[in-house]
């Protein structure tokens, strides 16, 4: 019996990688960071304190902080991913450091 050709599309593996990265981003925000009890205490206090600041504003100044919250999340959201493809480097590293210790280590 012949079978036809699979059909494989491959991704580039930069796209991938970021893809694998905001998958996981999304599961640790979800799951662990949501979990964590200082995390909830200081996210209802900066929506609480965000809340009573906004009612205090002139419409035009509402939007300047609206403007304001997104730089920082936007700000927040990149300094995430840039540790976390850090730390994904330093494991690499560190795996292959341990994987091979006379090469990395030297004792005295």
């Amino acid at each position: 019996m012949k079978y036809g050709k699979r059909i494989v599309k491959r991704i580039p593996f930069k796209s991938y990688l970021h893809d694998l990265i905001s998958r996981r981003t999304i599961e640790i925000g979800s799951g662990l960071i949501v979990g964590n009890s200082e995390y909830c205490e200081l996210s209802a206090k900066s929506s609480a304190l965000y809340h009573r600041i906004n009612g205090q504003l002139s419409v035009e100044a509402q939007g300047l902080l609206d403007e304001y919250e997104s730089t920082l999340n936007l700000m927040g959201a990149i300094s995430d991913d840039v540790m976390y493809k850090q730390g994904l480097r330093d494991g690499v590293s560190l795996r292959r450091l341990l994987a091979q210790p006379d090469k990395y280590i030297k004792f005295i």
